[in-house]
C-alpha cells in the first residue's frame, strides 16, 4: 500500500484565495489605466477634430474676404459668390451692431456652454457662405462640437458660432471670435477659441 508522506506540499485553500485575490486586484488596477488612458486619447482625439474645424472657420473666412477683394470694384457689387458672401456678411455684422456685446468665453470662468447669441453666425466651408444665426441650424452641443452637412451640404452647427466685433476706426478692422464649446469629462465644459482679424473694406 502507498503511503503519503506527511510533508508533501499543497496549495491550501487560503493560498487559493489570495493568489486569486491578488490577481482581482491586478487586474481591476490594469483595467483602470487602460481605462483612462482610452478617455485621456479620445479626450485628445475630439480636441484636435474641433480645433481643424475652428481653423476651416478662419479659411473660410479669409476666402470670402479674398475674392472680394481681387473681384472689388468702388460703386458696383460683385456677382461673384464668394465676393458676395463678404459683402453679405458685413451687411449683417453691421445691421446686428455686436460691438461690445462678445460673449465671455473663458477657460477659467467658463462653468457651462453658452447659449448662442442671436448676432453670431457660422460659416459653410463646403459652400463658402455664411449662415447668420438660427435656432434650425446653430444649435448648442448634445456631444462633441461638431459641423454637421446633410446630403445637399446644407449644414448644421452644434457647440461651434462666431462672433464679430466691427471698429470704429479708420481703416475699419473686424475681429472674428470663433467659439467651439462642448461637455467634457470633467465638470467645466471643454472650450476653443481663437480670433481672427480682417480689414473691412469698403
Amino acid at each position: 500500500m502507498k503511503k503519503f508522506s506527511k510533508n508533501r506540499s499543497g496549495d491550501t485553500i487560503v493560498e487559493v484565495i489570495l493568489s486569486f485575490a491578488i490577481f482581482t486586484l491586478v487586474s481591476l488596477g490594469t483595467y483602470g489605466v487602460i481605462n483612462m488612458s482610452l478617455s485621456t486619447t479620445r479626450e485628445s482625439l475630439n480636441i484636435s477634430i474641433v480645433r481643424n474645424l475652428v481653423d476651416s472657420q478662419a479659411t473660410s473666412l479669409r476666402f470670402i474676404q479674398n475674392a472680394y477683394i481681387a473681384t472689388y470694384s468702388p460703386g458696383t457689387d460683385s456677382d461673384n459668390e464668394p465676393a458676395k458672401q463678404w459683402k453679405l456678411l458685413t451687411d449683417y455684422i453691421k445691421s446686428k451692431n455686436p460691438r461690445g456685446n462678445i460673449t465671455d468665453f473663458n477657460s477659467k470662468t467658463t462653468t457651462s456652454c453658452p447659449d448662442i447669441p442671436n448676432s453670431s453666425f457660422i460659416m459653410n466651408p463646403k459652400k463658402s457662405s455664411f449662415i447668420p444665426y438660427s435656432d434650425g441650424f446653430m444649435k448648442k452641443s448634445t456631444g462633441v462640437a461638431d459641423l454637421v452637412f446633410d446630403e445637399s451640404d446644407n449644414m448644421t452647427s452644434y457647440g461651434v458660432w462666431i462672433e464679430a466685433d466691427r471698429s470704429s476706426t479708420r481703416p475699419a478692422f473686424i475681429d472674428f471670435y470663433i467659439r467651439a464649446c462642448w461637455s467634457g469629462s470633467e465638470s467645466n465644459p471643454n472650450i476653443i477659441g481663437t480670433i481672427v482679424r480682417l480689414y473691412d473694406t469698403e
